[in-house]
């Protein structure tokens, strides 16, 4: 089509004209290219991201939820092994002697004590894990969603980098007959607009992709920071659960052996 054209012109000043018309529609149908591609760019990335930040906060939610209720399991455990051991400890008596019943029922205490104990510090140390798990998962699904997002970006912006064919277009000026050094410095202008274009163009694109991996970042962080609160919160109720069932037992000893 290029070569019709330039048989028909007269005059290098015509020559010049169709070639800055051939160029300047180049540069509009690049720029038109290129800016779709930033959009699709933004619109994956964004999606990915949204996605991503769904799953991480769904997830949180329901990571929180079972450690709330794991505490409030726990803690009616506590109190149900503390009102078993008023039961047993109420129950002693019979043919001993008194130094004897209160040796038993002192021994009962101390034994439930320690069973509430460890029961609370293992329940503590099960739910520990169980939040290092679901953090851990956490930090997995932002690392696959960035992941995702970078080799997006990156194949965007080879595709909009690897403007080879437009360029090819613009400089094949440079091999018609009629080549003059002012027709070489033409295809050249076009040709750089076009790496400049798609150098503007990945800079939006990395813009973009910079502010959704600290978006995830963030969230990410909040919704770990939200687990590890949980799990504060969770060992404060089963602490709270297991003090209050101990003075039970010992308020029970207390009653028991009294003379």
């Amino acid at each position: 089509m290029a070569d019709k054209k330039i048989e028909g012109v007269q005059s290098i000043e015509a020559l010049y004209a169709l070639i800055e018309h051939n160029r300047l529609t180049d540069e509009v149908v690049a720029e038109r290219v290129f800016q779709n591609e930033v959009n699709a760019a933004i619109n994956t990335i964004t999606e990915i991201s949204t996605v991503a930040s769904a799953r991480i906060m769904t997830d949180t939610q329901v990571a929180s939820a079972k450690i709330q209720i794991d505490a409030e399991v726990q803690a009616a455990r506590l109190a149900a092994d503390a009102e078993m051991a008023v039961a047993k400890i109420k129950s002693r008596g019979g043919r001993q002697s008194q130094a004897s019943v209160k040796a038993a029922i002192v021994a009962i205490g101390n034994a439930q004590s320690e069973r509430l104990s460890d029961a609370g510090k293992q329940s503590i140390h099960e739910m520990v894990i169980e939040a290092e798990a679901a953090i851990a998962k956490l930090r997995q699904l932002a690392d696959a969603a960035i992941e995702e997002i970078h080799r997006y970006a990156t194949n965007t912006t080879a595709r909009m980098q690897a403007a080879a064919v437009a360029t090819a277009r613009m400089k094949a000026f440079q091999t018609e007959e009629h080549t003059r050094d002012e027709i070489v410095a033409e295809g050249a202008k076009a040709a750089d607009f076009v790496s400049l274009a798609a150098e503007s163009a990945s800079r939006v694109v990395q813009q973009s992709l910079d502010a959704t991996l600290r978006n995830i970042r963030a969230v990410t962080d909040e919704a770990c920071a939200n687990i590890k609160s949980s799990v504060e919160n969770a060992v404060e109720r089963i602490e709270a659960a297991r003090i209050k069932a101990q003075a039970r037992i010992d308020e029970a000893v207390r009653q028991a052996t009294k003379t």
